[in-house]
């Protein structure tokens, strides 16, 4: 089956939102609901095209894999403890504003230790031993859990980086891990770990705002290690700014109300008004007049106002992208494990992010998995083809 069709139903009601928009200006949303479930039928002929033109969904995966490679603090020692530092300083302003009360350790990360060993090639992919303390870790982190259990590892689709180098880490060291990427974003992660009442995720891979402004009692069952990487998040504004307050259009319990609620490159003068679906964000951006802004991700925001020609701050917000474990990780004979496991993760990031067309290879050719990354990037993807 082509790929335009396996996707259509995903991206083709918001590609007929976006042409209805174009054409017929505020009756978008109308035209949209009518055209979209056609453009999902005949997504043979109308989505291939567009893919094949717009360099196709691969492309725009791709990039968001270099992107949070390029945006990781993984690679020395220095980097991540002042990572560390940074987000535990922003997490803290949080958690003040919420006034939530957080058992010890939910907040503030672990120092990790980096691996030293070159990484431009793996020695299990050349035949050769691995690092021999590596090896001993993985063993004993094998050890810990039995055949019928899998370490569970819950993060959202779109974290293609964050995938793939767990994908590599369980084929490297034979090890059996189990990828959740069911979620769209860290509101929908949040709400996912907060809902299980098993507990059954080990750790997961998050966005740190939307954990703190939509976590419960179970999602603070969770313990920060350390932030992965950091994905850039910018203001645009339509028009030019003025004096008199103008609206702010923000996701709600996501990076950009932490943004917003953190204060920074935000400024005062301004009304928030909420959304809580990602489809909205197209006809919020219709909607605002001249001095109205929105907050929005890479590389959603750079596709959203090279679209609709709004201006785009020079200032970058840095989203931190955290690595957390279950509290069971920090008690009895799962606390080494707990080390071992944040390790041999560090380690392993680090390889593919040396080695990065064949870390793309192991998601870009998984039909599935390219779904799973059309659904939850769909204001992107379609942004990005039209």
């Amino acid at each position: 089956m082509a790929l335009g069709a396996e996707i259509g139903a995903a991206v083709g009601p918001l590609i007929g939102g976006l042409l209805g928009g174009a054409v017929f200006g505020t009756q978008g949303a109308i035209i949209g609901a009518i055209t979209g479930p056609v453009l999902g039928h005949f997504s043979g002929s109308i989505i291939d095209p567009l893919l094949n033109r717009f360099s196709n969904i691969k492309a725009l995966a791709r990039m968001k894999l270099e992107q949070e490679f390029s945006g990781s603090y993984l690679y020395h020692q220095y980097d991540v403890e002042q990572a560390i530092a940074k987000s535990n300083e922003r997490i803290a302003t949080l958690v003040k504003l919420r006034q939530a009360r957080l058992r010890e350790g939910v907040a503030e990360g672990e120092k990790p230790f980096i691996p030293t060993r070159s990484h431009l090639t793996h020695p299990t992919k050349s035949n050769q031993p691995d690092d021999k303390e590596l090896q001993q870790k993985a063993a004993s982190l094998k050890k810990a859990f039995s055949s019928a259990t899998p370490i569970v590892i819950n993060t959202a689709c779109i974290n293609i980086s964050v995938i793939a180098v767990l994908l590599s880490l369980a084929a490297h060291y034979e090890l059996d891990i189990k990828i959740n990427y069911d979620d769209i974003n860290g509101a929908h992660q949040t709400r996912s770990i907060s809902s299980d009442p098993e507990e059954q995720v080990d750790y997961t891979i998050i966005p740190e705002g939307p954990l703190f402004l939509a976590g419960d009692n179970k999602a603070f069952n969770y313990r920060k290690l350390f932030p992965v990487f950091a994905e850039q998040q910018r203001l645009l504004t339509k028009g030019e700014t003025t004096d008199k307050p103008r609206e702010m259009h923000i996701f709600s319990q996501s990076s950009a109300e932490e943004q917003y609620l953190i204060q920074e490159n935000v400024s005062p003068n301004v009304s928030p008004t909420y959304f809580n679906n990602l489809n909205e964000i197209i006809l919020r951006v219709e909607s605002m007049r001249s001095g109205d802004s929105m907050i929005l991700w890479e590389p959603l925001a750079t596709s959203v106002g090279r679209r609709f020609k709004l201006k785009l701050s020079k200032e970058i917000y840095k989203v931190w992208f955290g690595l957390y474990c279950h509290k069971r990780w920090r008690a009895g004979g799962l606390r080494k494990a707990k080390a071992d496991f944040a390790t041999l993760f560090i380690d392993e990031w680090r390889y593919c992010n040396s080695n990065r067309k064949e870390t793309a290879d192991l998601v870009l050719n998984d039909k599935e998995y390219l779904k799973a990354f059309a659904k939850g990037g769909t204001p992107t993807t379609t942004l990005y083809m039209l």
